[in-house]
C-alpha cells in the first residue's frame, strides 16, 4: 500500500499543452522526482501513435495502471507529467493514491496545433490534435492555469495552490458519535489528512475523541464556519448525524459556508427519498450530494465497513481513493466501497441490506428456538459453529455461536437478555417499498412483524397467563435437515431482497449493477456471507436469483426439508414465521396455477372491479353475480 503521506502532483493535459516542461521545472524547483507519463508507452502505442491513429481505452489501460504502481510505489514526492485525459484515466491513476494533487493546464485547440507542429521527434502527429480535445473531460478539481502564459508565470501560482493546500486538510467529517469517531479513527489510521467538526455543547464526544485520537494529526473544531475553511477545495465532507430533522439542520448550515462543486457525502442511515430531496437542494447551489450507505457496524466502521455511494459519479471519484483505503476488503482483494448508482441508490441498497439483514437474524433466532429445549447453549453454539464451517457461513451465524457460548458471572449472558426486539426502521421501510412496487419480501416483512410482536411482552405474558403454556410434544430433531431447510431460506431471502433492488432500480434509473453490489456485501457488512460471494458470480449473467437454475434446484432440492421444518415449529409451537413465509413464497412463485382467479371474482362481485378470462387475458370482464 502506498504510503498518503507522500507528496503527489499531477501535471494534466492535451499534448503539446507544455505539461512535461512545467512538471520537470516544478520537480526542479522543489525537489521532488520527475516521472514523465510518455516515456511509459508500450511500443506498440508509440507505434499506433505515430501511425496517426488514435489510442482508445484499452490501449490506455496498461499504461494508466504502469504509472499508477509508479506513483504509489514511489517512497519520494514526485510530480508526474500525464495527459489524463478522461476521469476514468484519472481514476486509475488515484487508485490507492488519494490525496494527489492536480494541475490542469488548459489551451485552445489552435494553439496546441501550431505547438505539436513545431516539434521535433516526438510520435504525436498533429492529426490526433482533434481526438486529444474529444476525449479531454476537464476535471472539477484542482488548478487549472492557461497553457499560454510562460511558465515563470505558472510556477508561482502552482506552488502558491500546493503551499495553501498542505496547510489545508484534505477530508472533513461532522458528528463524533459511535459511527462518526469509528470512521475518523479509520481514516487517520489510513493516514488521511482529516479535519471534524462536533457541537461544543456535546463534550464528552470530543473528549472520548480526543483520547482515542492522541498522537494523530487531526484538526478538531468546535465552530462550523472555521471547519469548512480549514479544509481544501473543493471540500469533502463526511456527515455522521441522526437520519431526518438533524441531518436537514445540518445540510442547511453547511449550505451557507461551502462552495460549487464541494462535496456533502451523508454517511447515516438516511432514506433515500430524504437523500433525493437534499441532493435537489444541494444541486441548486451546484454543491455535490452523496448518499453513503454504511454497513458494518461500531468496528465495521472503525476496521472496515462496507461502503454504498449514490449520486454524482463524477464527484464520488474525487473521493474514492480515501473511501477504498478504509472500506473493507473482499476475498479477491478489492474494495468494498463502490459507486452504487444514481440519486439515492446508496441509501436504497442499505436500506434493503437492513431488510435482508432483519430475515436472516429473524431465521438464526427461529432455528435458535426450535432446538431448545432439547440442546443447551453450549450445543447450540456447536451446531451454529458447525454449519459456519461449511457454504452456510456468514457473519451474522459466526456472532450468533459466539453470543450463545457467552458468560457473565458464570451465567450465560443470552438467558438473562430481556426478549423484546428493537427496531430502527429500516426494516419496515423495505417492506412498505415492497408493497409500493408490488415485489413480495416476506420474509423480512415477517421479520419486522415478529420483532413488532416481541416487542408486546406484557401482553404476550398475559395471554400466556390466561390460556396456559402450549405444550409440546417431543420430537427427535434430524439436524442435516434443519441445516438444509435454513440454507434454502436464507436463498429466498436473497432473492427477494436482489428481486426488490433490481425493480427499484429499473423504475428509477439507478442504474445499479448487482454484481457489484453483491461485490461490496461480501465484507464489512453484516450480511456478509459465503451466499453472497456467490450472488456476486451469480449476478455477471443475470438480473435475478430465481432464472439462475443452480439456484432453483439448489432451493427445490431442500424443499421438502423446509417443509418438515416448518411442520416441526407447528407441531413444537415454536413460532416460525420467517422460514414459513419463505416457503410459502416458494411454493406460490414455483405453482403456475393460483387461487387469484377467486380473488379477482369477489373483487368484481362487490366491487364491480372487473376481471380478465384465461381465454382472453387482455380484455376486461363483469359478471352480474345477482
Amino acid at each position: 500500500m502506498s504510503n498518503p503521506l507522500v507528496k503527489r502532483i499531477v501535471v494534466m493535459g492535451v499534448s503539446g499543452s507544455g505539461k512535461t516542461a512545467v512538471a520537470a521545472r516544478l520537480a526542479s524547483q522543489l525537489n521532488y522526482s520527475f516521472i514523465e507519463g510518455d516515456d511509459h508507452h508500450p511500443r506498440s502505442n508509440i507505434a499506433k501513435m505515430s501511425s496517426g491513429t488514435p489510442l482508445d481505452d484499452e490501449d490506455r489501460r496498461p499504461w494508466l495502471e504502469r504509472l499508477n504502481q509508479l506513483i504509489t510505489e514511489s517512497q519520494n514526492p514526485i510530480v508526474l507529467a500525464c495527459s489524463a485525459l478522461k476521469e476514468s484515466y484519472r481514476q486509475i491513476l488515484s487508485e490507492g493514491a488519494p490525496n494527489l494533487t492536480w494541475i490542469y493546464l488548459s489551451a485552445d485547440q489552435s494553439l496546441i496545433l501550431n505547438r505539436v507542429a513545431a516539434r521535433q521527434e516526438h510520435f504525436m502527429p498533429t492529426g490526433l490534435v482533434a481526438s486529444q480535445f474529444r476525449d479531454l473531460e476537464e476535471p472539477a478539481y484542482g488548478l487549472k492555469l492557461d497553457a499560454n502564459k510562460p511558465i515563470d508565470q505558472l510556477l508561482p501560482k502552482i506552488i502558491e495552490h500546493i503551499e495553501t493546500k498542505e496547510s489545508k486538510k484534505v477530508i472533513g467529517l461532522i458528528g463524533l458519535g459511535v459511527m462518526g469517531r469509528s470512521l475518523a479513527l479509520n481514516l487517520l489510521r489510513n493516514q488521511q489528512s482529516l479535519a471534524v467538526y462536533n457541537r461544543a455543547e456535546e463534550q464528552e464526544l470530543i473528549k472520548d475523541f480526543e483520547l482515542r485520537s492522541q498522537g494523530k494529526p487531526v484538526d478538531i473544531h468546535l465552530d462550523l464556519a472555521s471547519f469548512v475553511k480549514g479544509l481544501e477545495t473543493p471540500r469533502k465532507i463526511l456527515m455522521m448525524v441522526s437520519a431526518g430533522r438533524a441531518a436537514d439542520l445540518v445540510v442547511d448550515e453547511l449550505l451557507s459556508h461551502l462552495a460549487p462543486e464541494d462535496i456533502i457525502l451523508d454517511c447515516g442511515n438516511s432514506h433515500y427519498r430524504d437523500t433525493e430531496a437534499r441532493q435537489a437542494k444541494c444541486q441548486s447551489s451546484n454543491v455535490h450530494f452523496l448518499g453513503v450507505g454504511v454497513s458494518g457496524g461500531e468496528q465495521g466502521a472503525l476496521w472496515g465497513p462496507s461502503i454504498m455511494v449514490g449520486g454524482n459519479q463524477s464527484a464520488y471519484q474525487q473521493i474514492a481513493a480515501a473511501l477504498n483505503l478504509i472500506a473493507a476488503k473482499s476475498s479477491e482483494g478489492a474494495s468494498c466501497a463502490n459507486y452504487i448508482g444514481k440519486g439515492g441508490a446508496g441509501h436504497f441498497v442499505k436500506m434493503i441490506h437492513n431488510g435482508i439483514e432483519y430475515a436472516e437474524m429473524q431465521l438464526i433466532a427461529e432455528i435458535y428456538g426450535l432446538l431448545q429445549p432439547e440442546y443447551s447453549l453450549p450445543q447450540i453454539a456447536e451446531i451454529f459453529s458447525s454449519w459456519n464451517a461449511s457454504d452456510s457461513e456468514s457473519y451474522l451465524l459466526g456472532i450468533s455461536a459466539a453470543i450463545l457460548r457467552h458468560k457473565t458471572n458464570d451465567e450465560f449472558t443470552l438467558q438473562n437478555i430481556l426478549d423484546r426486539a428493537g427496531n430502527k426502521g429500516t426494516g419496515s421501510w423495505s417492506s412498505q417499498l415492497s408493497m409500493q412496487l408490488g415485489v413480495p419480501s416476506s420474509m423480512m416483512t415477517s421479520a419486522v412483524y415478529a420483532r413488532y410482536t416481541s416487542s408486546q411482552k406484557s401482553r404476550r405474558v398475559k395471554l400466556e397467563a390466561q390460556l396456559g403454556p402450549k405444550q409440546a410434544p417431543n420430537r427427535a430433531i434430524d439436524l442435516d435437515q434443519l441445516h438444509r431447510a435454513y440454507d434454502a431460506a436464507r436463498w429466498i431471502n436473497h432473492a427477494q431482497g436482489f428481486e426488490l433492488i433490481y425493480t427499484m432500480s429499473e423504475e428509477s434509473g439507478y442504474e445499479i449493477n448487482l454484481s457489484v453490489l453483491a461485490s461490496t456485501w461480501t465484507n464489512g457488512c453484516i450480511i456478509r456471507s459465503r451466499l453472497m460471494q456467490r450472488c456476486q458470480s451469480i449476478f455477471k449473467d443475470h438480473s435475478t436469483l430465481l432464472d439462475h437454475a443452480g439456484t432453483l434446484q439448489h432451493i427445490e432440492a431442500a424443499q421438502d426439508d423446509l417443509k418438515d421444518l416448518c411442520k416441526m415449529g407447528i407441531d413444537l409451537n415454536r413460532p416460525i414465521p420467517a422460514h414459513i413465509s419463505g416457503l410459502s413464497y416458494w411454493q406460490q412463485i414455483t405453482q403456475a396455477e393460483s387461487t387469484a382467479d377467486m380473488i379477482q371474482a369477489q373483487r368484481d362481485f362487490f366491487g364491480a372491479h372487473r376481471y380478465q378470462r384465461r381465454d382472453d387475458p387482455t380484455t376486461s370482464y363483469h359478471t352480474e353475480w345477482e
